[in-house]
């Protein structure tokens, strides 16, 4: 037979077959769901020169506010998240008109539930997703054998959290990015980072033992100093910070709720009198007046709270009494709204023992809150 009559048939079947061959010998496959589909993934940054090799790693800081992190290096790519602005990245290549950066510390992605067992990976190109979601964005794939720190998703029991695997990185517009030091400065901050998440993670264990003890043994103070601690130390995570506030305001409410019964009966019979209460914070009243009658060409006191009532803002809510046995507190009386605690308050110009469980319209000037979970505000009337 002559071969050159077969040549075109040769051809056609390679055509026609070639892209199972390639499936087969680089698989590519993810079952993600009760009825097993395939999924290929397409990676296209993999297929573009990317090389660190003449790129050196720097510290970058964000500076814009919302700065897109994305997928890849172009405009239309999937967005992995938004930066703050002077928010640390650790800056590792680039590509055109943007930086290569290495994944937030803080970032989780997650992967189906049935691939993990153990926290080792069973399955070959087993996709990471940036939410638990069969449509989120793809970032990277584990394959058979790697291992991993998984986490349980609330209100998502097929899917597990995991830390993004070395070797993912994302994109940020160059333009956003300032180079600020050698990759160190990068490193020393993930390093007080986790120090902060520790810290964290054991005031939290703390106040679930203490919330579990009789309220007699409880010892409240050694948890809001802890946290108080926190927010102070590492006030230059924002994330953390609004974490660790999270954590102290249900904190404080369960305790107050746990107080209940001694609140009513101090709601009934008042801890102070009005007297005692104008000697807790007179002082605290007059040295703000004193700061601002310098300024202000020694006018008078009077004219100090018609300027604070310029400025005030209006709240609405049922008065409570803060009764936590915590020194330093910012103020005697709780504003709740629905089921949550939304302000700590006191005055020296209002009987506000007389509106204790009731709702109340408050006119209010901010005062510092010593570091405590709410805000904190001088009550100037009541409507």
């Amino acid at each position: 037979m002559n071969n050159s009559r077969l040549l075109p048939f040769y051809c056609t079947a390679l055509v026609v077959f070639s892209p199972l061959f390639a499936e087969n010998s680089h698989p590519a496959l993810e079952f993600e769901s009760s009825t097993p589909s395939a999924e290929v993934t397409q990676f296209p940054e993999a297929t573009e020169a990317f090389s660190l090799e003449t790129f050196s790693p720097f510290t970058g800081k964000v500076k814009g506010k919302k700065v897109r992190m994305r997928l890849g290096s172009d405009f239309e790519s999937p967005i992995i998240m938004e930066c703050d602005v002077d928010q640390m990245v650790s800056v590792i290549g680039e590509k055109g008109a943007f930086y290569a950066v290495e994944p937030p510390s803080t970032l989780k992605a997650y992967v189906f539930r049935n691939f993990i067992q153990n926290d080792v990976v069973q399955g070959s190109h087993v996709n990471i997703r940036l939410h638990p979601d069969f449509d989120a964005p793809v970032l990277g794939q584990l394959n058979t054998g790697d291992q991993v720190r998984s986490s349980d998703v609330a209100n998502h029991p097929k899917w597990l959290a995991i830390q993004l695997p070395k070797g993912i990185q994302f994109y940020i517009a160059k333009e956003f990015v300032e180079n600020i030091g050698d990759p160190e400065v990068y490193a020393s901050r993930e390093l007080r980072w986790m120090e902060g998440k520790l810290q964290c993670d054991a005031a939290s264990n703390l106040s679930k033992i203490e919330l579990n003890k009789p309220l007699s043994e409880m010892n409240a103070e050694q948890v809001v100093q802890l946290y108080q601690s926190i927010l102070q130390k590492y006030a230059d995570f924002p994330l953390l910070v609004q974490d660790a506030k999270d954590d102290l305001a249900r904190f404080e409410a369960a305790y107050l709720l746990k107080q209940q019964d001694i609140s009513m009966d101090i709601a009934d019979k008042g801890p102070f009198s009005l007297s005692e209460k104008v000697q807790t914070w007179q002082p605290i009243e007059e040295g703000l007046y004193t700061l601002w009658a310098r300024k202000n060409h020694g006018k008078s006191i009077d004219e100090f709270y018609a300027e604070q009532r310029l400025g005030s803002k209006k709240l609405s809510g049922i008065l409570e009494p803060y009764v936590t046995p915590i020194k330093n507190r910012p103020g005697d009386f709780l504003l709740r709204v629905n089921d949550a605690i939304v302000a700590c308050v006191y005055s020296t110009k209002v009987d506000l023992q007389k509106c204790l469980g009731k709702e109340v319209h408050l006119i209010l000037a901010p005062r510092s809150n010593n570091h405590f979970a709410f805000d904190t505000y001088f009550v100037l009337d009541v409507e």
